[in-house]
This record gives structure tokens, C-alpha cells and sequence, in this order.
């Protein structure tokens, strides 16, 4: 897990200072915190990017899609990407209704996502923690994780906990890609 976390400082000081490194999100909707939809709602996109320069609007707008994820702020961060016209903006869109337990629409804007460059590493670093071999031969499959996600949800088990620490890695890569394609020259 800290092979996102000791490059943090690449993102600017308001995005390192909001991203939680200990932060293990719930495979289901989480706890929401009514004061971050508060503090993130009076800070603008240039704001958080005011140490470079954005070059995709979109894939800045994804990062915040993100962000509200990384805070359970389900609500938000659906309007958020639903509105993102890309694979990225898809990807982001589906985390959240896996999330919110809506797993057939999940799956719906996994198809929409295609073939991501983010699910080779994904697939990688997942198989690196997988000590069970709980992860089928073939290649990153967002339908099966989302099944797998179903399937442990509430359950308490190392199952569950292995899916959190998946989509940890799931969230830390998608926010590292969408970033540098918003400030990519």
C-alpha cells in the first residue's frame, strides 16, 4: 500500500493533505462525513490543482470524483462522475455504485469502461496481496471483483478485508492515472 502514498506530495498540498494514507474504505457504502461534504463543497477545481496547471478538465474533474469516494460521499461523487464522459469518469461511476450496493449498474458502467490502463497494475499488485489465491487466472475482470464485493459484504471475514485492501489499490491507482492525465502537457 505505500507505493502510492510515498509519491503523496505530487498532488499539491491540498490533495496531500486530504488523502487519508490509513483510510480503508468499506466495500459498501461506509460512514459518510456530513463535515467533509462541507469543507469539500468550498473548494474549487483550480484550488486543488493551484501548484500545476490542468490540461484535461475531465480527468481533474475525476479526481474529485475520487476524493468524495475516499470520504464515503456516495452522493457526490455519483453527480461527480456521471457527468465525466470517459473511461475514467465510467470507472469512477461504477467504484460507486458497487459501493451503494447497485451491482448490476456497477457492472453496466464497467462495460462502459472498457479495457482501463489501470487494470494490469491493479490485476498485479492484487495478485501480490492474494496470499489465498482467491483471484481467478485470467486478467483484471471488474465483474468478478464485483461479485467477490457482493458475495463478502458485512461478512467480517479475511475475504471481506481483502476485498477493502483491493480496492484500496483500486482507488490509489485510478486517482494516480486520472491525475496525471489532468496535468499531462
Amino acid at each position: 500500500m505505500d507505493l502510492f502514498y510515498h509519491k503523496i506530495e505530487k498532488y499539491g498540498s491540498l490533495f496531500a493533505s486530504l488523502i487519508k494514507p490509513d483510510k480503508l474504505n468499506e466495500i459498501g457504502a461506509g460512514r459518510p462525513d456530513p463535515a467533509m461534504v462541507y469543507k469539500l463543497s468550498f473548494i474549487s477545481l483550480n484550488q486543488y490543482f493551484d501548484h500545476t496547471t490542468i490540461h484535461d478538465e475531465r480527468a481533474a474533474k475525476a479526481c474529485l470524483a475520487g476524493l468524495y469516494l475516499h470520504y464515503d460521499l456516495l452522493e457526490e461523487a455519483h453527480r461527480i462522475s456521471q457527468s465525466i464522459e470517459t473511461a475514467s469518469g465510467s470507472f469512477w461511476h461504477g467504484i460507486m455504485h458497487r459501493r451503494e450496493g447497485d451491482y448490476w449498474n456497477s457492472k453496466y458502467w464497467f462495460r462502459q469502461v472498457g479495457d482501463h490502463p489501470v487494470f494490469v497494475p491493479l490485476n498485479n499488485l492484487a495478485r501480490q496481496i492474494d496470499r489465498d489465491q482467491r483471484l481467478s487466472d485470467e486478467l483484471w475482470n471488474p465483474h468478478n471483483y464485483i461479485d467477490l464485493c457482493k458475495s463478502t459484504l458485512g461478512s467480517g471475514s479475511d475475504l471481506e478485508e481483502f476485498c477493502k485492501q483491493v480496492q484500496q489499490l483500486e482507488w490509489q491507482l485510478l486517482f494516480d492515472f486520472c491525475y496525471d492525465q489532468a496535468i499531462e502537457k
